[in-house]
C-alpha cells in the first residue's frame, strides 16, 4: 500500500525534484514488501530525473538488493562497483560503501576472484578517507577464508573490540 500511494503522489506531484522523492520512496517501499517487478518500474520512472549522483547511486543500491534476492549476486555486484566507480570522483567514502556491498556477498558465497580485490579497494578508500566502516571487516573476511589468517587478526581483532563496546544492534556486516 504504501509503495502504491507514494507512487500516486509521484503522479500528482508538480516538480520533478517531489516526483523523484516519491518515486524514490515507492521503489524501497515495493523493495521492502517484496514487490520487486513493481520496485524496478519505479525506479525506471526515477533514474531519468536523477539529478545527483547521490540520488542514482541510491537508485542502483536498490536495484543491487533485488539483484541478490533474486540470487543474481554477479549482477549485483556489478551494479555496486559500477556505482561505486562513478562515485569515487565526488564521495570516496561513499564510494567505499558500495565496495563492501559489492563485495561481502561475493565473499559469503565464496567468489574469492572479485570479493577480495573489492573488499581491499574499500579498504584503501577508508583508508584513504579516514573512516573505518565496513571494509575492514571484509577484508578480515576475506582473508580467513583465503586461510591467511595472521593478515585476518587485525581486522578481526577491531571488530571484536567494536562488538564488546557497543550497546547498538550488530548491522548486517558485523553478523
Amino acid at each position: 500500500p504504501r509503495a502504491r500511494s507514494q507512487s500516486q503522489a509521484a503522479a500528482l506531484s508538480e516538480t520533478d525534484a517531489v516526483r523523484l522523492r516519491c518515486l524514490a520512496d515507492a521503489a524501497q517501499a515495493a523493495h521492502d514488501g517484496g514487490e520487486y517487478s513493481l520496485a524496478e518500474g519505479y525506479i525506471s520512472e526515477a533514474l531519468p530525473l536523477a539529478d545527483r549522483a547521490e540520488i542514482h547511486a541510491d537508485l542502483h543500491r536498490v536495484l543491487a538488493r533485488i539483484a541478490t534476492a533474486r540470487g543474481l549476486l554477479s549482477v549485483a555486484r556489478d551494479i555496486l562497483v559500477d556505482e561505486s566507480t562513478r562515485l569515487e570522483r565526488t564521495d570516496r567514502r561513499r564510494a567505499g560503501r558500495f565496495l563492501v556491498d559489492a563485495a561481502m556477498p561475493s565473499l559469503w558465497s565464496l567468489e574469492l576472484d572479485p570479493g577480495v580485490p573489492d573488499a581491499r579497494q574499500a579498504y584503501a578508500l577508508e583508508q584513504a578517507t579516514g573512516t573505518v566502516e565496513g571494509a575492514g571487516d571484509a577484508v578480515a573476511l576475506a582473508m580467513v577464508l583465503m586461510g591467511h589468517y595472521e593478515e585476518a587478526w587485525p581486522g578481526l581483532d577491531r571488530w571484536q573490540q567494536r562488538v564488546q563496546t557497543t550497546s547498538a544492534p550488530l548491522d548486517e556486516h558485523h553478523w
